[in-house]
């Protein structure tokens, strides 16, 4: 998180308020290669925690090589897409940028990160087994060693001068080299006996995995247009400079709810395993704390820098990137709604309620669309972040609520 808060000065200062703009709208844009994956690898997770509250290690590494196979498949595949289509894909046009150096610089910065992204996929079994084994904090541990390289890697790009493509490279390709040391370490010397081989393979759990995957494929393109679709919008109906803006926004405000997931994360594994076990009060006990501890949280910091968002985004970013009051406010609540319904939505992951939540997803992101591209042409970016408010507590928040109340009631499964 520190180091996040770290490079967006570095980043703006050198690449200016149109290229720093292309950079926010590419990352959101490929960001669609994060649910490549067809759900399988949140599948993993949820297969290996299930796994474990049987205490069956050896569904826990036939888990493990099936979820590899499948993808490392998805991954060929989708490098071949990417190359024959990379040509004629109209960067300047989907990006809605006019200056020279940012129009040479869109499609070569777009394929280095959508190569970190797929080469971070078959990557990302290990992440999943040490989540699903409830060891996040050693996958966290390599996951903030990424981040300190990068950064690293961002201060060297920036003083050398090796234009957007370079940056892209630095940021994003170090944190996949240490994924791989990570996958190395983790199979190789921490548990070699889950070690993913071929033998493993189980094609019927590859077949449970991919019918799983489906629900989270599309859980996770409703989140991801939700979320990074504002860059998008804004891109093409204020132009790119506003991305600029609404990106340093929502980086600043991101603090307390970035916090707050950090508490709630981990227990997706640990609510499946507690559910296989059938120990729902456990559940119970621990999801009332969760939704309060990040509730407050998230609003105590947000609160906080709201308060002081003046001095603070001055400091950081120079007066001229400081937000408006007005679009801070909404960004606030929003920030801290989602907390709490992060939370509950923890739980619904974590127990395998994938498919009941797809009709409310699909209901908020396509509200969620309209209701931004209108209030967007209306009020700018300020209506851009009240649309998201209003989505929020009209469909996302009493959804999970009513299916977490579902989640406690149902059997243990």
């Amino acid at each position: 998180m520190l180091v996040l808060l770290i490079s967006v000065p570095l980043t703006v200062r050198y690449l200016g308020q149109e290229r720093y703009g292309l950079w926010m709208t590419i990352t959101s844009t490929l960001s669609v290669l994060s649910f490549a994956d067809l759900g399988v690898g949140n599948g993993v997770g949820n297969a290996v925690a299930f796994a474990m509250g049987r205490s069956d290690y050896g569904a826990v590494k036939r888990s493990l090589a099936s979820g590899l196979l499948i993808l490392l498949a998805v991954a060929v595949i989708l490098s071949v897409v990417l190359v024959v289509a990379f040509p004629h894909v109209p960067w300047p046009k989907l990006y809605n940028i006019t200056s020279k150096l940012a129009t040479s610089e869109a499609g070569p910065a777009s394929l280095v990160l959508a190569a970190c992204f797929l080469c971070s996929m078959p990557l990302g079994v290990v992440q999943r087994a040490q989540v699903g084994l409830q060891e996040g904090a050693r996958y966290s541990v390599w996951l903030g060693a990424g981040s300190l390289l990068s950064l690293v890697g961002l201060v060297a790009a920036t003083r050398l001068h090796v234009g957007l493509p370079g940056l892209v490279m630095a940021v994003a390709g170090v944190p996949v080299i240490l994924q791989a040391v990570n996958f190395l370490h983790y199979f190789g010397f921490v548990k070699p006996e889950l070690r993913p081989l071929y033998s493993d393979v189980d094609y019927r759990i590859a077949a449970s995995l991919l019918r799983v995957g489906v629900g989270f494929f599309v859980l996770q393109l409703a989140y991801v247009v939700t979320t990074s679709g504002d860059f998008l919008i804004a891109s093409h109906i204020l132009g790119v400079a506003s991305v600029t803006q609404l990106s340093i926004a929502q980086r600043g405000f991101f603090v307390g709810p970035m916090l707050a997931a950090m508490l709630t994360g981990p227990l997706w594994a640990a609510y499946g395993e507690a559910m296989t076990r059938g120990d729902k009060r456990w559940i119970a006990v621990t999801l009332r704390r969760s939704v309060v501890t990040s509730s407050v949280v998230s609003a105590g910091i947000s609160a906080t820098l709201l308060a002081f968002s003046e001095p603070i985004f001055h400091r950081w970013v120079g007066a001229a990137h400081v937000p408006a009051p007005s679009l801070c406010i909404p960004l606030v609540l929003s920030g801290i709604v989602g907390s709490a319904t992060g939370a509950g939505i923890m739980l619904l992951l974590g127990t395998g309620m994938i498919w009941e939540q797809l009709p409310f997803s699909i209901a908020a992101m396509l509200l969620g669309i309209l209701a931004k591209i209108v209030l967007c042409r209306a009020f700018g970016l300020n209506g851009l972040a009240w649309a998201t408010v209003l989505v929020g507590l009209a469909i996302t928040t009493p959804s999970v609520l009513f299916l977490v109340k579902r989640c406690l009631w149902r059997d243990a499964t």
